[in-house]
């Protein structure tokens, strides 16, 4: 059975807020960001680990992952051995050991921005970082997941230079349609490599999270008929623009999110 959740960055408050937002909502899952942004990105302190984590045992909500959005500003496609390479590196080695605390089920990596893979050089160095990082996971239940703007067959090519079972793929539903590229067509590719979590939204296009899912582009029944058919079960995380209305969006959308993965498994 689906669970549904939110990403804490679509509700523009801070996170321990987003938490209690999901929990009175009847949402069960959080993707959070790792850090606290403002002036300047600070990560977290032992103190917030401990404070999300008891907010989440006590709402009743699910950290299910953490999200490395800081690195869409720097980039871990550099040198390793570069100043911004090894601080790369440092903020996910942190990152995983949060996730870790807050029994997450994966941390992942966000390749937009500073951060896209837009070269076969990117690529390959993406796949290094990605790499060190799942041998880091050694003794630990999480796993390290993509995501970003590759075709299906760049994304089959990173998967296999990363060459580990810890590496995987997080599919969202309209951001291949950002980049011209047909997500029912990359979702058959990547299926045996994805986590089961995925990211839904909706836009008209290719400007994505200010339209109610289901009311523009994305090819949503398609994308949701090829992952039920797949016996998919896992997260349907809301990641549409909850700035404002929050109550009456997300209980729609959730609405929706619902008619695609629990109502037609019953039909």
């Amino acid at each position: 059975m689906c669970r549904f959740g939110v990403a804490a960055w679509c509700l523009n408050v801070e996170q321990h807020e987003a938490i209690r937002t999901a929990s009175s909502l009847g949402l069960e899952a959080i993707h959070l960001d790792f850090g606290r942004m403002g002036s300047e990105w600070k990560q977290w302190s032992p103190g917030d680990v401990g404070g999300l984590r008891k907010d989440a045992e006590n709402y009743g909500v699910r950290i299910e992952a953490v999200a490395l959005n800081v690195l869409e500003v720097i980039s871990c496609a550099q040198s390793r051995h570069s100043i911004a390479g090894k601080r790369c590196r440092d903020i996910a080695l942190m990152a995983i050991d949060s996730a870790e605390q807050l029994d997450a089920e994966f941390v992942y990596v966000p390749c937009f921005g500073e951060n896209e893979i837009k070269t076969a050089e990117d690529l390959s160095r993406h796949a290094e970082f990605m790499h060190e990082l799942c041998m880091r996971l050694n003794g630990s239940c999480l796993v390290l997941a993509s995501e970003n703007t590759l075709d299906g067959p760049k994304n089959l090519k990173l998967i296999s230079e990363v060459g580990h079972p810890r590496m995987c793929i997080l599919f969202d539903l309209y951001n291949p349609m950002i980049h011209g590229i047909d997500s029912c067509s990359l979702l058959k590719s990547i299926r045996p490599h994805m986590c089961e979590s995925i990211h839904i939204k909706d836009g008209v296009g290719g400007v994505c999270g200010d339209v109610p899912i289901g009311e523009g582009d994305a090819k949503l029944h398609e994308c949701a008929s090829i992952l039920m058919s797949s016996h998919f079960g896992g997260s349907v995380i809301l990641e549409n623009k909850y700035f404002h209305e929050t109550e009456r969006r997300i209980e729609s959308d959730l609405r929706t999110a619902r008619s695609l993965f629990v109502e037609s498994r019953a039909l």
